[in-house]
């Protein structure tokens, strides 16, 4: 007896505590009144101190017009059930997440029946003071009672037409025929159905959401994934196949013949003793798809390395511009060495006669090079020839007493040391060969303003 009166007098005593409590959660909910699934969050947060009878009872109105709007969140989503479902069935709608229109309703209405037991999860400890409690009760079961209906449905006939396709020897739901197809433009394609790939998904979904599938798909499924890496691989060298022709630079193509022929031979190889390899051949399907990898991955790091060499010749070149020849001639000299070494090691590796095009096209951008540096030097020549590398002194050197004025050196001297160092530059391009050692012919005989100066002058 007095062990209840005792709890009686606590409880009464944290009355004005759940007073205030009460109002600090009115006064929190109030922003999230018109979002009935946020609010349903707070009171499940604070489910402990809510579930006070005196804060229970505070919050009656409150608890009341959250029923209201789940019910009506209820009714909205019985009423909607179908066109939801058709609209997740709709091909363009399963295309969009890779699915067939079946397994796409069927996710839709499992999501459906999740939203419900979300909203109805401790609804009697929430609710069950309130009147219209049993309404929504009887709403909620009866959505996840059409949601196992439907999904058991459109399971059935999902089923029935992957096992007609099976047993139909439909090409798209086995794996057979040859890997590779060659399109009458050319274009490289791998044999691997989509819709075998659209099945994989399909039965991997399905067995997620705890759904058996039966054996013979699931056997289907199973020696689709056996291949689907070799599906993978081919795709991948597929795509490098089809744009070759945007990876290679044009010059440099005659330099990859090896590793072009190579690799396109392996493509055309698709017979191995008479035989067409095929996807029903495990063996000679691993096989031949190694081989094409490693083929293709040899001929990708050859064209990566080839345009990357191309890209640091761009580099240099373009540094080369920013030297002045004429003044830092020997900066010049270093860099346009450092051209040919890059040069050189690369003829180690390739014959002369593959690589003709390639360096002619540098030959053509070096020339341009000392073309722009040769007319800037002409334009500076008698203003830029003593003032760096020239003394001359004027005075009085002469050991006889009639005073001449002299030139050190000599005027004779000085005039013998100007036209050599004029003729040492204007000769510049006489001398330069370019890359392959006999290009002057390409530098030299375009038709630019400044060909015939450097001919003349040559």
């Amino acid at each position: 007896m007095h062990r209840r009166k005792a709890v009686a007098d606590f409880e009464k005593s944290l009355d004005p505590i759940d007073g205030q409590i009460s109002a600090n959660f009115r006064n929190k909910m109030l922003p999230l009144r018109e979002f009935p699934l946020q609010l349903l969050h707070e009171f499940r947060r604070f489910q402990q101190v809510l579930s006070r009878p005196a804060i229970h009872n505070n919050l009656k109105p409150q608890r009341e017009t959250l029923l209201n709007q789940i019910i009506d969140m209820m009714e909205v989503t019985g009423e909607s059930f179908d066109a939801l479902v058709h609209n997740a069935s709709n091909v363009e709608a399963g295309l969009a997440c890779h699915l067939s229109e079946h397994v796409s309703a069927i996710l839709t209405t499992r999501q459906i029946s999740f939203r419900v037991k979300s909203m109805t999860e401790d609804m009697p400890r929430l609710f069950d003071d309130l009147g219209n409690a049993g309404d929504l009760k009887a709403l909620g079961y009866e959505l996840i009672a059409r949601c196992r209906a439907t999904e058991h449905k459109l399971l059935k006939t999902w089923i029935e037409e992957i096992q007609e396709s099976l047993a139909g020897g439909h090409s798209g739901m086995r794996m057979k025929g040859q890997l590779l197809e060659i399109s009458q433009d050319g274009a490289l394609a791998v044999n691997y159905s989509s819709r075998l790939v659209q099945l994989l998904r399909e039965v991997r979904q399905l067995s997620e959401l705890g759904i058996t599938v039966p054996g013979e798909i699931m056997k289907a499924a199973e020696e689709g994934e056996k291949y689907y890496q070799f599906g993978v691989v081919l795709k991948k060298v597929v795509n490098f196949f089809n744009s070759m022709d945007a990876q290679i630079l044009k010059a440099q193509r005659p330099m990859l013949l090896s590793s072009l022929v190579a690799f396109e031979e392996m493509v055309e190889r698709r017979v191995s003793r008479t035989r067409t390899v095929e996807w029903s051949t495990p063996t000679e399907c691993e096989n031949y798809v190694e081989r094409l990898q490693q083929a293709a991955f040899k001929l990708a790091r050859e064209t990566r390395q080839l345009r990357g060499i191309h890209e640091a010749l761009a580099s240099c070149v373009v540094a080369l511009m920013d030297v002045d020849m004429l003044r830092r001639r020997s900066i010049w000299k270093q860099r346009w060495q450092e051209i040919q070494s890059q040069m050189r090691t690369l003829s180690e590796r390739y014959p002369a006669d593959r690589m003709r095009r390639w360096v002619l096209h540098w030959d053509h951008q070096v020339c341009k090079v000392l073309e722009a540096a040769y007319c800037n030097g002409l334009e500076t020549l008698n203003e830029s020839q003593f003032s760096d590398n020239l003394k001359v002194e004027l005075g009085f050197f002469s050991n006889s007493n009639q005073g001449i004025l002299e030139f050190r050196p000599s005027i004779e001297e000085l005039r013998a040391l100007y036209y050599r160092e004029l003729k040492k530059f204007i000769s510049v391009p006489s001398a330069f060969l370019g890359l392959s050692g006999t290009n002057r012919e390409v530098c030299y005989s375009r038709k630019r303003p400044t060909a015939g100066l450097l001919l003349s002058r040559s």
